[in-house]
């Protein structure tokens, strides 16, 4: 499980920042792809008869191993990570079907132990990443990384060969499936709804990071708790005979689907979303496997498969149908898949309570299973204690160095994700002042990582967030300076399918003096110039005159349009406005301009610079502000 975790979310990038970006697939081609890819679930069944249910677990678990581990040691081209996580996703594929199949063969208590393993793959998935700071270890390229993952593969390749044990394999390993029957196989159409939700919620440590505002070790520390409170409810359900009758899983199911409904709230709401919500699925999610136990033995696979199969393409539809509102107009708000996913999880957990029978209770297993991922909560306690939040440095007043930078999500123009690039290039660089853009907090398509918290923790410099899309992708500021004060605005008009915001703050820059700063992402179609004109317009009337501000960022303009026009009128006097050309689009096919640091006439732009990097798809803009007469 956690190897497959890992593997989709960095499938997700791939197919945007290679095969969108790199490639110039559109959305619709790269969503046929992936119901290709994900559709192999209906071959589950074949591949099985085919192989035998021994050997497709060990092709498919072992095969899923020793690809993650390949996947880890290369460190070229990412288009050659794109083909070895595809393959890694079909080989997870078949594994979640075959090892079901197996389960179900060894005994009517053996699917409840898989959803234990299910939970706790989950855990040590979210373990791992919070322990490297979000920055997902699939694009790590130290040899700390690299010694996990074999660490894991070794663990995981010592635990495939006690399961295939002969004496623990069904006699002559059967040729037929025991996953048959509609009746009793149709709670596991909730698989890929329960992924979903544990990528895109319950497991994503920089969403509460940056919705409750706690400090990533917090984040950390409340989800491993919500996993081992999830597990201690799995397994009381194990260690209990009787079945639960329908009011149970439909109670439970509603109270998932609730607080789904409230997951873009306030901190403490957002918290106790995680808490109720990981504990509700857990439980439901081992509802769900118990009552495979009972489904019924026939010669054939097909129900098994085919409900697999559609099972694999709702995750597909849940994660894609999630992102695209972000580039096309759908007819269902994207908030609303949340609930529904809740919905079909609750409403599988009520069919599996009619279908299944009383089953026999684990002995042997004990509390091992929240032992374990209470044990997991260590390492986000061992962080509180160790994590220092960079603390603010008093100034002396000007001259300051400012830079902007869009970071691309963190991805550079080959599609990997290297935040170290990233900050290296800002640190190279020494500026006071950092205005970022496109700073991704825990969008699945860009790797699930809380750039900002990183990136602070890093460089040590404190920041302020400016949530634009939903609260985990926007702007931010980096600074060394003491803020006195800062807001978010959000820009017109808001019914963009990716809205648009600035965030400002007023900064003490010691012995009196004070700076003034807004940083933004003006909308990025080319053919729409008017709403850019509009956003800036909007940011003039916020500004009404203030004295020593600047306006920086990504204003998807050049220098000649009119949104800049109307800056430059107003009395913006634009850092590079001597330097030519100052390219700063695409980094590795420069043919324009649209990252700017505009300042007021009261101060004097010296040193203006554009590094050459291809760390983002953008390069950063720098300057020294000095104080005017």
């Amino acid at each position: 499980m956690a190897f497959g975790l890992q593997t989709l979310r960095a499938l997700l990038s791939l197919f945007v920042y290679v095969l969108r970006d790199r490639l110039g697939w559109d959305p619709l081609h790269v969503g046929i792809l992936a119901l290709v890819i994900f559709g192999s679930g209906f071959m589950a069944g074949p591949v099985r008869r085919t192989l035998g249910t021994a050997r497709t677990v060990a092709v498919s678990a072992g095969g899923l191993g020793l690809l993650r581990l390949t996947e880890q040691a290369w460190q070229g081209d990412p288009l050659v990570d794109l083909f070895l996580a595809i393959a890694s996703i079909l080989f997870f594929i078949q594994f979640l079907f075959a090892f079901l199949d197996l389960s179900c063969s060894q005994g009517a208590d053996k699917p409840a132990l898989y959803g234990l393993g299910f939970l706790l793959g989950v855990s040590l998935d979210t373990l791992v990443v919070g322990a490297f700071g979000t920055w997902e270890v699939f694009w790590r390229e130290d040899a700390g990384s690299t010694a996990v993952v074999a660490v894991l593969v070794a663990a995981q390749l010592a635990c495939l060969t006690l399961t295939l044990r002969p004496a623990n394999l069904p006699l002559g390993d059967r040729t037929s499936s025991v996953l048959s029957g509609w009746r009793h196989v149709v709670p596991w159409l909730a698989i890929g709804p329960l992924i979903f939700l544990e990528v895109q919620i319950f497991q994503n440590l920089a969403r509460l990071d940056a919705l409750a505002s706690w400090g990533l070790p917090q984040a950390f520390a409340w989800i491993a708790f919500s996993n081992a409170l999830g597990l201690v409810g799995a397994t009381l359900l194990v260690s209990r005979r009787e079945r639960f009758a329908w009011p149970a899983p439909l109670a439970l199911g509603m109270i998932l689907t609730v607080a789904l409904s409230f997951h873009q709230r306030e901190a403490s709401v957002a918290a106790a979303t995680i808490l109720i919500g990981q504990v509700s699925l857990s439980v439901l999610a081992i509802m769900i496997f118990r009552a495979l136990a009972s489904a019924t033995t026939d010669s054939g696979t097909r129900t098994g498969t085919v409900v697999h199969g559609i099972g694999m393409l709702a995750l597909t539809a849940f994660l894609f149908g999630y992102y695209i509102t972000f580039e096309l107009k759908v007819p269902f708000p994207r908030d609303a898949l949340l609930p529904v996913a809740g919905a079909v999880v609750g409403l599988a957990a009520v069919q599996a309570s009619t279908a299944s029978r009383d089953s026999p209770m684990t002995r042997g297993l004990g509390w091992l299973p929240a032992a374990l991922a209470g044990l997991m909560i260590a390492a986000p306690v061992a962080m509180l204690f160790t994590w220092d939040a960079p603390p603010p440095t008093p100034g002396q007043g000007y001259p300051v160095r400012v830079m902007t930078y869009n970071l691309h999500n963190g991805f550079n123009t080959e599609g990997r994700l290297n935040m170290e690039a990233l900050a290296r290039v800002i640190e190279a660089e020494k500026p006071d002042v950092v205005g970022l853009q496109e700073v991704s907090r825990g969008w699945a398509i860009n790797g699930s990582m809380d750039m900002l918290e990183w990136l602070s923790h890093r460089l040590q410099m404190p920041y302020v967030y400016g949530p634009a899309a939903g609260p985990m992708w926007g702007n931010a500021i980096l600074t060394r300076y003491p803020i006195i004060e800062w807001t978010n605005v959000e820009l017109p008009p808001r019914d963009l399918q990716l809205p648009r915001q600035f965030v400002w703050a007023r900064l003490d820059l010691g012995d009196g003096q004070e700076l003034n700063l807004m940083v933004t992402h003006l909308h990025n179609r080319e053919d729409e110039g008017y709403i850019r004109e509009e956003q800036a317009q909007a940011i003039l009337d916020f500004w009404s005159g203030a004295e020593r501000t600047i306006v920086m960022g990504d204003l998807n303009a050049e220098p000649h349009h009119r949104a800049i026009q109307l800056l430059q009128q107003a009395g913006f006097v634009d850092a590079l406005g001597n330097v030519a050309p100052g390219y700063t689009a695409r980094s590795n096919d420069l043919e324009k301009r649209i990252d700017y640091i505009l300042a007021t006439p009261d101060l004097l732009l010296a040193d203006p610079f554009v590094p050459a990097t291809r760390a983002s798809d953008h390069l950063p803009v720098l300057v020294t502000l000095e104080a005017g007469p």
